[in-house]
């Protein structure tokens, strides 16, 4: 797995900012994780034990590249070939669900069961398309936007908030889609996708497959224009109920076909912290990472067309 994933920690928001501008192009997608940690407290031992002398243990708990459909069903209690099926084709979706009193539902009635999908992904339903972004900044946005905030915090020298512990951080991972699909023959899935054709996205172990331009594929009239905001795009990935992640699996398939490994997938880090961290960069004056990104037009106001927005930007309150 180490050859074909590169990890890379930085200690500067803005030196991160710099590398994602400067390696961006076509043939890589972006996803943000914000990652989680536990505290839990540790009783030292010897004299101090007596004394109830406790220490702190910082559990990080890193994000798994996994759909919400897996992640949901784990252990293939559910199948997503038979979710698709039972739930989403069009005609059982119009019997079983037309009724619903709200009013998008025409919408959903009518359109096509990959526009159908996009739509059900981005408001919580589990499916197998995990969300990416050709743009790297908008990813950024995304990894930091569960960040815990808070407006009680211990400034450091320089007046920055220290409101986690050291050792949380974010990751923001960038794929190679192209390089991908050339060594693997992974397929890019097309306007017909349907319950009916997804077995031409198997591959050894699941599904995989490239969904790079999904506004191209929905009606001009789509309630799908966050995608379009956020220059969506998308990774079928059904593991099939295993806990193996996106990134292992690639790995897997890659020793299976014996091709020699390179690296396809970066991982990018950045502590918590850091995003608070005020710098002067590119003409703005003292600027959080949020505060730059605001400022270039990256935010829930800009990203969505709906309520969604005002649920990400409220977790900034602080600034």
């Amino acid at each position: 797995m180490e050859n074909i994933i590169e990890s890379i920690h930085y200690s500067k928001w803005t030196e991160l900012v710099k590398d994602l501008e400067k390696n961006d192009d076509e043939s890589k997608i972006y996803r943000g994780h914000s990652n989680e940690y536990q505290k839990r407290l540790k009783k030292k031992l010897g004299k101090a034990f007596l004394n109830a002398d406790f220490s702190v243990n910082i559990n990080t708990q890193l994000w798994s590249l996994i759909s919400s459909f897996d992640r949901y069903y784990q252990g293939g209690f559910y199948k997503f070939g038979t979710f698709l099926c039972q739930q989403l084709e069009n005609n059982n979706f119009k019997s079983r669900y037309g009724k619903h009193n709200f009013i998008e539902i025409f919408y959903l009635k009518d359109c096509s069961q990959l526009e159908r999908i996009y739509y059900l992904q981005h408001y919580g339903v589990p499916t197998c398309f995990i969300d990416f972004s050709h743009n790297p900044l908008i990813a950024l946005f995304f990894a930091i936007a569960h960040v815990r905030a808070t407006n009680v915090y211990t400034p450091d020298l320089n007046g920055n908030p220290i409101i986690h512990p050291p050792e949380a951080y974010i990751s923001l991972y960038e794929l190679n889609h192209k390089r991908i699909s050339e060594l693997l023959n992974i397929k890019y899935i097309d306007n017909e996708f349907s319950d009916r054709t997804y077995g031409k996205y198997k591959v050894k172990f699941g599904h995989l497959a490239f969904d790079i331009s999904p506004i191209e594929k929905c009606q001009l009239n789509t309630l799908n224009e966050n995608l379009k905001l956020q220059k969506g795009c998308f990774v079928l990935y059904d593991n099939e109920g295993s806990s193996c992640s996106l990134d292992k699996r690639i790995g897997e398939l890659l020793l299976y076909d014996n091709k020699e490994k390179e690296i396809l997938i970066k991982e990018y880090r950045l502590h918590y912290n850091e995003i608070f961290r005020k710098y002067s960069f590119e003409g703005l004056t003292k600027v959080t990472l949020y505060d730059y990104l605001e400022k270039n037009h990256i935010s829930g106001r800009t990203l969505f067309n709906d309520i969604q927005g005002l649920k990400y930007d409220l977790n900034f309150f602080h600034h």
